[in-house]
Parts: structure tokens; C-alpha cells; sequence
């Protein structure tokens, strides 16, 4: 396990478990990770002839990996249902004990070769504890120090990586496996004459995308958060509110998403995702370009209303006739309304005015003000104002 720093956040930020592309810099995988590291393996070495091997776990549950378990093939059609790399013909195995994960093996000889690296923090950074490591991390984080004296850069620790890498593909084993050939001269041997399945560039989305089936809601749609969560609209989602719809989402490009019919005969629509705004302090540009999307993902009900309103069925009313009385009693009481809210409304300007007042006279009001006072004190200040521009232009006119 190395920690390096990345120079696109301007500061030391440790990668915990290894990096699986430098397009993701978090600090443990999930799988949307994963499913984007599959697209980029396929793309060099196509899909595998049999299986993937994963742990058990959560990868056994993953939707985006292994799709749904149990598709409910009696109450949606199969095409509907969300499938994940189970598309492809695609099977998973999962360990089922400590020793059938192969990989750690692996890993752990590419891990020896990691030790003399700088950032080095052992196999198990929470039980390891490499103090000086550590050290030179507060140092960093507390702006002492330049991260690149003591750690390499994302760039360098992926440049570093593949280098180790190499390495070990070129390296001889003398396992009962390998029997003196290096991983690299292995897999060239052993190669099967049947070739391994990849979609070609053009068909390449239908792997890179995620397809799920979900219902536009009135704000549009929302991803889960093993997606990435998010909310996105435009005028697509307007058009197609309340409605099943297959959304393909890509977990290398969580800035968007594509809409198309169930049938997929209409579509595909890009959906961008609405800006995470931030708790406080959003700035104007901000609010202003998620208040455009959300009226574009609301026009189409707006102008879906003015199209039909014209042709909605106008309801006559009959009037109900009651006795003088009784109309005298609705007029006191909005009278009486009327009345109160006009002394609300003096009451917060009058604290108001109290306030600015205050400041401006430089007086603090006595701390008995209440409602039942703010009037006269207000009334006070007003005076006491009036009197010092009285006087400063009696000053002014002695002064000339």
C-alpha cells in the first residue's frame, strides 16, 4: 500500500488501496470502479471465455456487476429487468474461503516490490503504523512542507505502478503453476484458440453503460447511491414524467445520463446531472444554472397546460344567499384581520427602524423594548434624529 499525492487537488491526498485507473483517485474501490476497470480490460483484452472470480461480500449483491438475482420474470419482461455484465453471458464465481482468494496472492508479490517506494506504509496501514510515514503526512497536510518532497504524484505512482508490474509479468516463477515461466510467457501459451469476445469500438456503450430500469419522478431522476447518486432533468425528463423509462448510466461519466424508451425506440436523450449545490454560500452562476435545468424539466407540463386548459370543461357555480346578519359578521372579521396584520406590519417596520436608528445615532435602546413599546421608541429616535439635523444645521449656518 503506497500513499501519493495528487496534483489536481493542489494538496497531499493519500490513495489507501491501489489504484485501478488514474481517473479515480478515491480511497477504497466500489463497484462502479470495478465495472469501469472491466469496460477499460475489455478494451485490450475483451470479456473472459468463462467467468469473473470476485469475492463474496458485497460483489455477490452488486446490481451493476452481477445485476438482480431474482429478476421477477413474470411481472417484467427480461429485457426490463436489471441485468449488469449478466448481459454479456458474463458468469461470477465467488470465494468462499480466505485461501480461494487468488489475487491477494498475487498482489502480495507485486506488494513486495512496493517497500523500497516512497510513501510505503506497509500491508495493513491501520495495524502497520509506519511512524515515520506518518510523520511526514502531518507535515504535508499541515502546509509545511511540498507533498513532493516526501511522496510521489499520482502521476508518478501510475507510472510507478505499471513499472512494478512489468516487472512481474517479465519475472520466472518456479510454482507447481508456472513451472519456470513467467506469468507473461503463460499467458501467451496457454492461450485458447477461441477468441475472447469484444463489442468493437461501436458497440463498446452497450458495456460501458449500466442499464436499469426506473420511473421518472416530478424532479426528474435519481440515481441510487452505488450509482453515484445525483439528481438529473432537462426538458427530456419533463417530457416523459410518471413514465417507465431505461436509463443507461455510466460509471466512468457520472455527469450525465442517457433516457431511452423501454422498447428503445425512442431515444437515446442525454440528461445532464443537476450541480451539487454546497450547504451555504451557493454563488449566483450556480443557483442560476440549476434553476434553468429545472424550468426546462419543468416547461413541458407548463406548456402541456396551456395547450389543454382552452378545452377544460368550465364548472358553473350557483350562488348561496345568506341573511344581512350573517354578511355583517364576514365583514367585522375581515375588518378585524385587516386590522392586526396592519399592526404587524408597523410593529417590524417600527424594530426596524429602531435598529437602523440605533446604529446610526449610536444609542442603544433601553432594554425594555417589546411590541407593546417599539411604537413610542421608534417615534424617540425619530425626533432625536430630527433634532441633531436640526442642529447640525443651525452649526452650519453660524459656520458661514
Amino acid at each position: 500500500m503506497i500513499q501519493a499525492y495528487s496534483t489536481s487537488f493542489g494538496k497531499f491526498r493519500p490513495f489507501g488501496q491501489l489504484a485501478c485507473e488514474e481517473t479515480h483517485s478515491e480511497n477504497n474501490y466500489n463497484a462502479r470502479i470495478i465495472r469501469a476497470l472491466i469496460t477499460r480490460v475489455h478494451d485490450s483484452y475483451g470479456l473472459p471465455r468463462r467467468r469473473f472470480y470476485f469475492e463474496r461480500g458485497i460483489w455477490k449483491t452488486s446490481k451493476i456487476l452481477t445485476g438482480e438475482r431474482k429478476p421477477f420474470a413474470f411481472e417484467l419482461e427480461l429485457a426490463h429487468t436489471e441485468l449488469g455484465l449478466r448481459e454479456f453471458g458474463v458468469k461470477f464465481s465467488h470465494a468462499k474461503f480466505p485461501r480461494g482468494k487468488v489475487i491477494e496472492r498475487v498482489l502480495g508479490l507485486v506488494q513486495n516490490q512496493m517497500e523500497r517506494l516512497p510513501g510505503y506504509v506497509g500491508r495493513n496501514e491501520i495495524s502497520d503504523r509506519f511512524e515515520r510515514v506518518q510523520e511526514q503526512g502531518s507535515e504535508v497536510r499541515s502546509g509545511k512542507v511540498d507533498p513532493a518532497k516526501y511522496f510521489l504524484s499520482k502521476e508518478q505512482w501510475i507510472e510507478a505502478l505499471t513499472r512494478l508490474l512489468d516487472d512481474y509479468n517479465a519475472e520466472r516463477q518456479e510454482g507447481k503453476i508456472l513451472k519456470g515461466r513467467s506469468p507473461r510467457e503463460a499467458w501467451n501459451r496457454f492461450q485458447s484458440a477461441e477468441g475472447l469476445v469484444q463489442l468493437g469500438e461501436k458497440a463498446r456503450y452497450l458495456l460501458a453503460h449500466h442499464k436499469l430500469k426506473l420511473r421518472v419522478r416530478r424532479d426528474g431522476i435519481t440515481l441510487r447511491p452505488s450509482l453515484g447518486g445525483g439528481t438529473y432533468c432537462n426538458e427530456t425528463t419533463g417530457r416523459f414524467a410518471g413514465q417507465d423509462v431505461l436509463v443507461w448510466c455510466n460509471p466512468e461519466e457520472l455527469g450525465y445520463v442517457a433516457v431511452t424508451s423501454l422498447d428503445r425506440k425512442q431515444g437515446p436523450f442525454v440528461v445532464p446531472r443537476l450541480e451539487p449545490m454546497p450547504a451555504i454560500d451557493a454563488s449566483a452562476e450556480q443557483l442560476r444554472r440549476n434553476a434553468e435545468q429545472i424550468d426546462s424539466h419543468n416547461d413541458d407540463a407548463r406548456t402541456a397546460y396551456r395547450l389543454i386548459s382552452p378545452h377544460l370543461v368550465r364548472h358553473t357555480f350557483r350562488n348561496v344567499f345568506a341573511d344581512t346578519s350573517t354578511l355583517a359578521i364576514g365583514e367585522r372579521l375581515e375588518a378585524g384581520v385587516e386590522a392586526v396584520k396592519a399592526r404587524q406590519h408597523r410593529r417590524r417596520k417600527n424594530i426596524s427602524k429602531v435598529q437602523k436608528l440605533s446604529r446610526q445615532l449610536n444609542m442603544r435602546p433601553a432594554a425594555q423594548v417589546n411590541s407593546a413599546t417599539v411604537d413610542s421608541i421608534a417615534e424617540g429616535f425619530d425626533l432625536i434624529a430630527e433634532a441633531r439635523e436640526i442642529r447640525s444645521a443651525q452649526k452650519e449656518d453660524r459656520a458661514t
